[in-house]
């Protein structure tokens, strides 16, 4: 048996993929919408998006296009966690 192939991201290119694969997660809580609903909205295969979302690899622009629609976020909002509002993210339950 082979041993799992390693990630070919950079350190860079990781530490920039894992705010949006959380911001992702973030919004895909605030719907209660899953990980399969997700990918099946989407047209995502199923693995893709698991290794999107656990950072492994990055959204391309078109996967987070349609993410985002999947989502009724703007890609922009996804791009910029920490600027999500609550008008953009109703379900969200932040404690300010």
């Amino acid at each position: 048996l082979a041993a799992p192939a390693m990630s070919s991201m950079s350190p860079v290119e990781a530490v920039q993929v894992r705010p949006l694969a959380a911001a992702v997660r973030r919004a895909m809580a605030d719907r209660r919408m899953s990980q399969r609903t997700l990918a099946r909205v989407a047209e995502f295969d199923p693995t893709t998006l698991g290794r999107r979302l656990r950072g492994f690899s990055p959204f391309t622009v078109p996967e987070l296009q349609r993410v985002a629609s999947a989502l009724d976020v703007t890609p922009a909002s996804m791009r910029r966690p920490s600027n999500l509002s609550r008008a953009e993210n109703p379900g969200s339950f932040f404690i300010e």
